[in-house]
């Protein structure tokens, strides 16, 4: 008899004790997902100021992934052979819509706006070159330095996705 209830009362002391480890286990697991999710923020927003830092240099590559039409049809492109160099306040640009041949074509800068958007974390820049005539760039570039950029050279536009380097 003696026996039996010692083995009752460890059973029990063995099963509070696995309640109170789970119990402590479940409150740590909450407060490591709330840091989890501050780490990213921080970490988001630490990528996002040094986009900043490289934007306002206005010395930067854009290689692009994809193009877009104007009718809506999605191309991937090959970076290295697709992409604008913008070292101020020269522009560079190689892409198979305005090659005329296997030439860079250069153009200058002629306005540049740079809007920050601190609540979504990303930037918007307005650019207007005299590359190829008057092209105008509208860019769209998020914290994780991926990009989309509207081109408009006369009737053309096309719209490439891809990421600043």
């Amino acid at each position: 008899m003696k026996n039996s209830v010692f083995k009752i009362s460890i059973f029990f002391l063995w099963f509070v004790l696995c309640c109170i480890s789970i119990t402590g286990n479940s409150q740590d697991l909450k407060l490591s997902k709330k840091e989890k999710k501050e780490a990213r923020r921080s970490e988001r927003l630490k990528d996002y100021e040094a986009l900043g830092f490289l934007l306002e240099s206005r010395k930067f590559v854009f290689e692009a992934k994809t193009m877009q039409t104007k009718d809506g049809n999605v191309i991937p492109v090959n970076p290295n052979y697709v992409f604008f160099k913008f070292d101020s306040p020269r522009v560079t640009n190689q892409s198979p819509t305005m090659m005329l041949d296997s030439y860079l074509h250069e153009g200058t800068i002629t306005y540049w706006e740079l809007l920050r958007n601190n609540k979504n974390l990303n930037y918007i820049i307005s650019i207007s070159t005299t590359m190829g005539g008057s092209t105008n760039f509208q860019m769209l570039i998020s914290a994780d330095k991926q990009a989309r950029v509207k081109v408009n050279r006369g009737n053309s536009v096309i719209t490439y996705n891809g990421q600043i380097k």
